[in-house]
């Protein structure tokens, strides 16, 4: 947030001091009077500073491609400590082509890797990261800002943003494994492992192929995160990844947030633009709050969500919303506003498989947040041939209108006369109170794995003995309704 627009400013976000010798008072701090050159240090345990091997980092990049280098290789190097960043190409220093970073460990700095290249230039301008381990990041591991064709693959990002402190920067939005922005076109995220992350695994705009990732545990430290964030897209394909674990953070929050709970989702749609954009065959599991949501503003068009497995949330399997609508009109405020209403998207939403195995959890939801003034709601799209359990309770669909109508819930019969869609999807009718009712079996490895079962499949068919799972790949097995 920027705090000099006053928009944040009463918030209750609470602030940091630093650079002051007066506020050296823990074990671990030092401080640097630049004037006498003297170097203020606490020690841990108080041991004398002279027995210590104490590093200082005087560098803000460990190396810089500068200006318009092609056909470079940076490989089996290990980056430390620097200032702002392990490897940086900076903005408006021409386009590096064909650059190579591979097989490198960038650890205990702001960013890993950050690289900018020239937003919407269609020539060759593919660089490759590959292979590198990059951890104990306080802001973020990796940043790519525009460029075609890049590639990232088998990188493993861990224990990114974790430090609410270290890693703030007022002036942007961070804490995240993997950040692609806007501009950026026919890249390629694919077999990253993105582990213990402080906001948000992936952040991705642009067009290309996110595929066979595993985001693990992000939602370290803050709320409102989760799994892989995609906006300002056209023509981006995310398939095949496995997304589990997601959690939050309340005590980071200023007071004024606590009620909120936590807002979690191993997929978001954003809030802006998305157009063309494909989620489809992902694996998602253990989530605090929904499986996929999506928000909607009046520029979506195009997109699918298709044949993904969600499993075990909290809130949501997957979920719909008009609340962004405001954003590119001229509403100022959710509202009845006609303005704001969008009468058709052209969502299809098809082959999922949604596992509700928490009392708490519905399979569908939709928010309708706008209204044309007389009560009619926006229609999302394409919704069936879609599966919902929930073992718990009936209910297997809640629809919120903010302007008349209410909360409701309903059983899937309900729902199909209820609505116009979902007449080719299934449902279970299986009711227990044991928490053993379906699990997870998922393959996050390059080669096919076997596992030994008993149970039954989501069409009642009976599984035992042996099952294969390919690569990036699920089976959920339900007990106690064959």
């Amino acid at each position: 947030g920027n705090l000099s627009n006053g928009s944040w400013a009463n918030a209750g976000w609470g602030f940091l001091l630093e650079n002051k010798l007066s506020l050296l008072d823990t074990a671990g701090e030092w401080y640097y009077n630049k004037t006498s050159g003297e170097l203020y240090f606490w020690a841990p345990a108080s041991a004398n500073p002279n027995s210590l091997n104490v590093s200082i980092s005087t560098k803000d990049t460990g190396l810089s491609i500068g200006w318009q280098r092609t056909d470079v290789k940076v490989k089996n190097l290990v980056f430390e400590g620097f200032n702002l960043t392990g490897f940086f190409h900076p903005s408006g220093e021409g386009d590096m082509k064909r650059v190579v970073v591979e097989n490198n460990e960038i650890r205990n700095t702001p960013t890993g890797i950050r690289m900018y290249t020239t937003n919407g230039n269609s020539s060759a301008l593919a660089n490759t990261i590959r292979n590198n381990y990059i951890h104990n990041i306080h802001s973020e591991g990796i940043y790519m800002q525009g460029g075609n064709g890049h590639l990232v693959e088998g990188n493993v990002l861990r224990d990114i943003g974790n430090d609410a402190q270290l890693g703030a920067k007022p002036e942007d939005w961070n804490f995240f494994g993997i950040r692609v922005v806007d501009g950026n076109s026919n890249y390629t995220l694919r077999r990253n492992t993105v582990e213990n992350i402080g906001y948000i695994g992936i952040v991705a705009g642009g067009s290309g192929l996110i595929t066979e990732n595993i985001v693990s545990n992000p939602g370290d430290i803050l709320n409102d995160g989760g799994g892989i964030a995609i906006d300002h897209t056209d023509g981006l394909s995310v398939t095949k990844n496995v997304i589990k674990n997601i959690g939050y953070d309340m005590s980071t929050m200023p007071a004024l947030y606590q009620g909120y709970g936590p807002i979690a989702n191993a997929f978001y749609f954003g809030d802006t633009n998305i157009q063309n954009t494909t989620v489809a065959e992902n694996i998602i599991t253990n989530v605090i709050g929904s499986g996929i949501w999506m928000d909607h503003s009046t520029t979506y068009t195009g997109n699918v969500v298709r044949d993904n497995i969600v499993h075990d949330f909290g809130q949501s399997g997957i979920g719909f919303s008009d609340y962004s609508n405001y954003k590119n009109t001229s509403c100022t405020a959710p509202s009845s506003n006609s303005a704001c209403f969008m009468a058709q998207y052209n969502d299809v939403v098809t082959g999922n498989k949604i596992y509700a195995t928490r009392a708490s959890a519905t399979p569908l939801t939709k928010l309708y947040v706008y209204s044309n003034g007389t009560g009619a709601v926006a229609d999302f799209g394409t919704v069936d041939n879609n599966y919902y359990y929930n073992p718990f309770t009936t209910t297997k669909v809640k629809t919120t209108r903010n302007f008349g109508g209410g909360t409701n819930t309903y059983t899937f019969p309900q729902w199909l006369a209820a609505s116009n869609e979902d007449d080719n999807s299934t449902y279970s009718n299986y009711t227990t109170t044991s928490a053993n009712v379906a699990e997870i079996f998922y393959n996050e490895t390059s080669s096919a794995i076997t596992q030994t079962v008993n149970g039954c499949n989501a069409n009642g068919t009976p599984l035992t003995g042996t099952q294969t799972i390919q690569p990036f790949r699920a089976l959920v097995v339900e007990y106690g309704n064959c």
